[in-house]
């Protein structure tokens, strides 16, 4: 009955651009300001849709104005929300800054409504759960219940382990189809530092090898993607260089991209899929905001373009 569910987390942004980062203890001016719709959960959920995928989301708003709102949006954009539920008095937030000049950001969340999100959610969405093609979970919201929606789950499912935390349980790295982290995440897991793309083939095979997981996707920002397919090692670079005017929201373009692409394109490889949603992610980048950045998607047929990669 559906492409893509995901199971995760719903916020609000706060966003502020400024022309350069403070300094610890320092108050600066903003250029702008502006107020959106985010959390890993809904942005992955909302690109997917976008993309051209029946989505369904299962997930925590506040009983607050920003959450009857956020309901509204969602049906809005065609996503089923028959297991988003109201729990605890406030939405989600993100406290983003954005940095003007190179579209960099540090973002500081407030899980809020999300921490409600539990096991209990994975048994009440079965039927949801058992229909859906592509499971995607982040780790915004309890690690208990996206565990439980990842065991309960029969088809492909992606784990975006993030943000980082530095307790996560071994089943997480074991139970996804797809483990996907960027660079900060990935050296958070492993305690390798990321400085060249050797590094990144040392992550990959640490958490295959010591972690036990299946496939792993390593973003790496402006320089594309790093990802095994079986015993290969590959690096997909951005396929078209682009001035970056926010890169908040990115990786979640990237991950809701790779479930469309996984979902609706079978016989494409994974680098085909990889390359494509990375085109897609950097498509979002060219914009200001976070859902508001997924406009004006490419169409891409990733089994008719020739793409960049290298092997590792």
């Amino acid at each position: 009955m559906y492409d893509v569910v995901v199971f995760g987390s719903c916020m609000i942004d706060f966003i502020s651009y400024v022309n350069r980062m403070p300094k610890s203890g320092e108050t600066i001016h903003s250029e702008s300001f502006e107020v959106g719709y985010g959390g890993k959960g809904s942005n992955q959920a909302i690109a997917s849709a976008r993309l051209g995928c029946k989505t369904a989301m299962i997930g925590k708003i506040g009983n607050d104005g920003y959450g009857k709102n956020y309901k509204r949006h969602f049906e809005e954009e065609g996503i089923n929300t028959e297991y988003l539920e109201t729990a605890g008095e406030y939405s989600g937030i993100a406290l983003i800054v954005v940095n003007s000049v190179d579209g960099d950001n540090q973002i500081v969340i407030n899980a809020n409504a999300n921490k409600f999100l539990s096991v209990e959610d994975c048994v009440k969405a079965k039927n949801v759960l058992n229909q859906s093609k592509i499971l995607i979970c982040q780790l915004e919201t309890p690690i208990e219940a996206t565990i439980e929606a990842m065991k309960s789950f029969q088809g492909l499912s992606i784990l975006n382990a993030a943000p980082a935390v530095s307790n996560l349980p071994e089943i997480a790295f074991r139970l996804p189809n797809i483990f996907c982290v960027n660079e900060l995440e990935a050296e958070e897991f492993t305690n390798v530092k990321f400085n060249e793309m050797s590094d990144v083939k040392k992550i990959i095979q640490l958490l295959i090898h010591e972690k036990g997981c299946k496939t792993v996707i390593v973003t790496l920002g402006k320089n594309g993607a790093a990802f095994n397919d079986n015993d290969e090692i590959y690096h997909v670079p951005i396929q078209q260089e682009v001035q970056v005017v926010d890169s908040t929201g990115a990786g979640d373009a990237f991950i809701g991209a790779l479930a469309f692409f996984l979902s609706k394109f079978p016989d494409a490889s994974l680098l085909q899929k990889v390359a494509a949603s990375i085109v897609i992610a950097t498509s979002s980048v060219q914009h200001k905001g976070t859902q508001s950045s997924y406009i004006n998607f490419p169409t891409i047929d990733p089994t008719k373009e020739e793409f960049k990669f290298n092997k590792l």
